[in-house]
């Protein structure tokens, strides 16, 4: 988890939502482009997230954001599968500004 918290803080315009303590779940959005089209470009790279609002309203009004994309982590997935996440954040973010 920690090697995936510091790999995505190096994608310009990532907003990480949580605690700092997390188990698992890192729940983002990329600068001001709605969850879902986020969503659609990794599905598009082969990267599964899950966007939308997770049946948490009161969490995304305290966020003020429609939506969320989120990844989930557990102790199978490697750091090359966390590279790739990163770099398609990356891709997405030099596609659409």
């Amino acid at each position: 988890m920690r090697y995936a918290l510091e790999a995505l803080r190096a994608v310009p315009d990532l907003i990480l939502y949580g605690p700092a303590q997390r188990k698992g779940v890192i729940a983002f959005n990329l600068g001001q482009h709605h969850a879902y089209d986020v969503g659609s470009f990794l599905d598009n790279y082969g990267i599964a997230v899950r966007t939308g609002h997770h049946c948490a309203m009161p969490l995304m009004a305290r966020y003020q954001v429609p939506a969320m994309c989120r990844a989930s982590l557990a102790m199978y997935n490697t750091t090359e599968e966390v590279d790739r996440l990163v770099a398609g954040l990356q891709r997405i973010h030099k596609l659409l500004g």
